[in-house]
């Protein structure tokens, strides 16, 4: 019998983990389909209770449910209740069990597409204080625990509450005070808000980056083509990559919590 696994998030149709997934399941013979499911924050209760009733076998979970889906489930793995976020969960015999890969996902994008040691990291940047944020800091917190963080988050509670969720020093600016000559000694910059998801929006104003010569710019958001902040670093001589290397090795942590065995990223 084949079987079905999904994503469910909104929005939803940017979503490139289809392809991977099924074709993975084409290269190893595994008889499963991978789909997308749009879920409406009201409804993620709903969908919890949908894996189950209709045996679906496993699910990524992205933006904007990664938190709030976690009430939801029947257990969850260390790693994800320390970074209060669930990207992956696995549906045995009805019991939902829930995953964050994003971890792996972002370490290994760090050290593969951008070539860096975390421990060696002074100053970060990161934008946002969702789901993937957590994620992110969950890392910065195990790799980098002797650097200045600071968060750029227009709710400023959220993003204070967040950082002593998870026992972390870390300084918050409200989006609209945020000044680009903060950005002067930033070594690594990350977005992880949805700016960017759909090709179009600015986090600031990009021709900051010629002025920068040594900051790392990571867009959790992925775009065919680039994003418009990759393609802004990139174009003013920064290394820069997109969400996509984060996503291949995040889907692929998840293809091994269902099959028991890691895929080759390509």
């Amino acid at each position: 019998m084949q079987k079905i696994f999904g994503v469910i998030g909104d929005p939803i149709e940017h979503s490139l983990s289809p392809d991977i997934h099924n074709a993975w399941y084409k290269e190893y013979g595994i008889d499963a389909v991978y789909l997308k499911f749009h879920v409406l924050p009201r409804q993620i209760a709903q969908s919890a209770a949908g894996i189950r009733g209709l045996g679906i076998s496993g699910v990524n979970v992205t933006v904007p449910h990664k938190t709030e889906i976690m009430q939801y489930l029947d257990d969850i793995c260390i790693e994800a209740r320390e970074v209060g976020a669930v990207n992956t969960i696995v549906n045995a015999a009805g019991r939902l069990i829930g995953h964050n890969t994003d971890i792996y996902g972002f370490e290994n994008a760090c050290v593969l597409g951008l070539g860096i040691d975390l421990s060696e990291m002074k100053n970060v940047v990161l934008f946002g204080a969702g789901g993937a944020a957590r994620a992110v800091l969950y890392v910065l917190k195990n790799n980098a625990p002797a650097a200045a963080i600071t968060i750029i988050e227009q709710d400023v509670i959220k993003a204070k509450d967040l950082a002593k969720s998870m026992g972390m020093s870390v300084s918050v600016i409200s989006s609209s005070d945020f000044s680009d000559e903060l950005l002067a000694e930033t070594q690594l910059l990350i977005n992880a808000t949805p700016v960017g998801l759909n090709g179009k929006g600015q986090l600031f104003d990009y021709t900051v980056f010629k002025r920068i010569n040594d900051c790392r710019v990571f867009d959790l958001a992925y775009v065919k083509g680039g994003t418009p902040l990759t393609n802004a670093a990139t174009g003013f001589g920064l290394s820069a990559i997109d969400g996509m290397l984060m996503l291949k090795h995040q889907a692929a942590m998840a293809f091994e919590y269902w099959f028991g065995f890691l895929p080759t990223v390509k």
